[in-house]
């Protein structure tokens, strides 16, 4: 109903910058959820605050949600490794440092294959947090620019391009989720074989978190103390020499 949208639109500019991280909210927990469609929350931002306006929004929600999410799984590792163990061996050829970047790049670029569960296995992949933000976020932009345009487009009346750009994507997506195994698997073979080196360097950089996360951060208190009574006691010796 046009007149049901119009008042929907009301409702959200009258919240004002409020709007604005309420539909951000809705961003980050879509990305934590994994299993919602992102399309849907940006079909949303696109008809909200148009084509440019929602990208960012989209776009910054994706930041804070995988930041959370890399923090998380950093502190709480040892939890998660059983869910994520089946997981790590579907992605196994993500371990390949030189070429993680481009293997990224393409599953975000590609509608239809599963993605935002990747962001809980940034910690045990030979890629920094910073990097894998950086070319997940430039692989997402032709997927949420045909959402907000469309729906800025259906909003514009412009309904023949928003249903183009919608039938295109949709039968992209469909297709990529269909063949998302095969996608995959040319991947993995293009990936070829994955090296002793590498699978135990994998290996260890589990072992570590983990480590980290057993021991708590008891530890690091501990290490942290030590330097501390070290420090005054530097200082009070060159106070006393003083």
């Amino acid at each position: 109903n046009e007149e049901n949208l119009i008042a929907f639109e009301a409702y959200i500019d009258e919240l004002g910058f409020k709007g604005v991280l309420l539909l951000l909210a809705i961003q980050i927990a879509q990305v934590f959820i994994a299993i919602i469609p992102g399309e849907i929350v940006e079909l949303i931002a696109g008809f909200l605050y148009g084509t440019w306006g929602g990208l960012l929004i989209c776009l910054v929600g994706n930041f804070i949600a995988s930041f959370l999410i890399y923090c998380v799984v950093k502190l709480f590792a040892k939890k998660y490794m059983i869910k994520l163990q089946e997981k790590l061996k579907q992605y196994d050829f993500l371990n390949n440092k030189k070429k993680v970047a481009i293997y990224l790049f393409i599953i975000y670029l590609i509608p239809g294959i599963p993605k935002d569960i990747i962001t809980y296995l940034v910690p045990f992949l030979p890629i920094g947090f910073l990097p894998f933000i950086a070319v997940t976020s430039i692989a997402r932009i032709p997927s949420i620019i045909s959402s907000t345009y469309s729906s800025a487009s259906f909003l514009d009346n412009n309904y023949v391009m928003a249903i183009i750009v919608v039938a295109i994507f949709t039968i992209l997506g469909l297709l990529g989720f269909l063949y998302r195994e095969k996608i995959l698997a040319l991947i993995r073979k293009n990936n070829k074989e994955i090296t002793n080196e590498n699978k135990e360097e994998w290996v260890v950089n589990m072992e570590l978190i983990l480590n980290i996360n057993q021991y708590g951060y008891s530890a690091f208190l501990d290490s942290k103390a030590d330097s501390f009574v070290l420090g005054l006691k530097g200082f009070c010796a060159g106070y006393e020499m003083s």
